[in-house]
């Protein structure tokens, strides 16, 4: 579980954190000289979103994160969806019933079969769980990312709460990288 006191800025570094543990690269922070590459080469892409009620007060906020690593398969794609902010879960904590990243012409991207609902008894404004999906094939990965870029993604969440049972949460392009590899400390 992610800590509350991470912030949805946060996200894209660590998705590739996780990437290069996940790739065996102990010198991230050990080993090689200082400076030098280290690790696998990466490109990251990631948008973000919020959707407001009639009041204006923020009622859900939506990180999406593709993370790609030079010859390998497959990417990650990573959704962090919170409440009124990284810190504070607001009314819809423990309401959320479905998840679904989709393309503005409505086409699903990735629908998570189960979801985990962060309970009310949990610090931080994390709505669900963290979750992941990982993409195999190259043409479908440069698509996504490209939809990305031309900010035509958004996050939809189902919930049982009153007056906002089915939220749409438009993705605004926040980074899109060039191809990087990590430096040792």
């Amino acid at each position: 579980m992610i800590p509350a006191a991470w912030t949805m800025v946060r996200l894209p570094a660590l998705a590739l954190l996780l990437v290069g543990v996940a790739a065996g690269c102990s010198d991230i922070t050990f080993g090689g000289e200082r400076g030098s590459p280290c690790g696998p080469e990466t490109r990251t892409t990631s948008a973000k979103g919020t959707v407001a009620d009639a009041t204006q007060s923020t009622l859900a906020s939506a990180a999406l994160t593709l993370v790609e690593t030079r010859d390998a398969n497959p990417a990650s794609l990573f959704l962090l969806v919170s409440g009124q902010s990284p810190a504070v879960p607001g009314p819809l904590r423990e309401h959320v019933l479905r998840v679904r990243v989709a393309t503005l012409d409505g086409a699903t991207v990735f629908r998570p079969d189960t979801i985990s609902q962060t309970p009310a008894s949990t610090g931080g404004g994390l709505l669900v769980s963290y979750l992941k999906t990982t993409l195999a094939d190259p043409l479908t990965v440069e698509s996504l990312r490209q939809r990305f870029i031309s900010n035509t993604l958004l996050v939809e969440l189902e919930t049982d709460y009153p007056s906002a049972n089915h939220l749409r949460l438009p993705l605004t392009l926040d980074q899109a990288s060039d191809v990087a590899r990590m430096r040792c400390l």
